[in-house]
This record gives C-alpha cells, sequence and structure tokens, in this order.
C-alpha cells in the first residue's frame, strides 16, 4: 500500500521525526552506535573527574590551582589519567585526553577528540549541571547540528553550585 503525501505533509512529518529524535537525544535514550562506547567511557571519566572536582573543593574551598596533578597528588584522581606537571604548558591537559581546570567562578571538564554524536549524548547528560557546553572549543555548542561528522573538543562548564549538588545527592 502506497500513500501519497504532499510536500506540505511530508515537511510537517520530517519536522516530527526530527523532534522526536531531538527529544530522544536529550534524554540521552539515542542509540549511539559505534559511539556508544567511547560516550560510555567519555560520561564515566568526566563522573570520576566531577567526583575528585567536588572533594578538592570541599578540603580547598576554592577553584585555584585545580589542575589534574593536584588531583591526583591528593590522591583524589587516579593516576592513570596522567596528569602533567603543574608547571607544564599542558598542565591542565591530562595524557589521555582530558582537560581540567578553573574556568571564571566555576570549574570545567573537557575531552578532546569527540564526534557531534557524543556531545549531543553529553550535552543531555550534563545539560541540568552546565552552564555552557562548548564543540568544538571554542564554539557553544548547537545541540542541533547536522553535521555530524565534526569533531573537535567538547568542554563542560559546571554551574558553580554543581558541586553542591552532587555532594547533596552523594554525601560520603
Amino acid at each position: 500500500m502506497i500513500i501519497e503525501v504532499n510536500a506540505k505533509s511530508r515537511a510537517f512529518i520530517l519536522t516530527a521525526i526530527s523532534i522526536l529524535v531531538s527529544i530522544s537525544i536529550f534524554i540521552g535514550k539515542t542509540e549511539l552506535g559505534i559511539f556508544s562506547k567511547q560516550a560510555d567511557e567519555i560520561e564515566s571519566n568526566i563522573n570520576k573527574i566531577n567526583k575528585a572536582v567536588t572533594q578538592y573543593l570541599g578540603q580547598t574551598k576554592g577553584f585555584e590551582n585545580l589542575y589534574p596533578i593536584r588531583l591526583e597528588k591528593m590522591g583524589l584522581l587516579d593516576k592513570s589519567f596522567g596528569a602533567h606537571p603543574e608547571d607544564a604548558p599542558s598542565n591542565n591537559w591530562t595524557k589521555n585526553g582530558y582537560w581540567i581546570g578553573a574556568w571564571g567562578d566555576s570549574y570545567a571538564i573537557g575531552y578532546a577528540p569527540v564526534f557531534t554524536e557524543v556531545a549531543k549524548y553529553l550535552y543531555g547528560t550534563y545539560l541540568r549541571e552546565a552552564s555552557v557546553v562548548y564543540f568544538p572549543h571554542p564554539k557553544v555548542f548547537n545541540p542541533r547540528s547536522k553535521n555530524w561528522l565534526e569533531s573537535g573538543q567538547i568542554l563542560i562548564v559546571f554551574k558553580s553550585s554543581s558541586h553542591h549538588f552532587r555532594e547533596s545527592l552523594n554525601p560520603e
């Protein structure tokens, strides 16, 4: 059975499908296919880093000197991340591609490289805790991007109060 659809109806159907796909991306239910393993790994590591930053802030009461090496030296971040020395030009980077540091009156966690589909997933995952998401950094992320082959660094700037939010969920 073939149903003929006029151009206006076709446009409406395509728009509706696009909206449904966008909603599924925002709630993290999208099928990432070949990107799902990378997305799971990055999300897991961002959660580990975020927990380490939360503990750091609880101990230091500020964002000053927030570097991966400090987190490692304080025993808050596993050495497998591979922090660079504090005086190195790449002091905010880890050897496995994560960026950790102060960002204005808050902090940011980033990773490179990722493709648009992974950036969309991470955007949806951290939307409530982020004040802004850059992808590819330094561009503010557009979750409606149709360029799925675009790649670069994702940088998630967390709201300055999000560490308090996480502590209230996971008091230790």
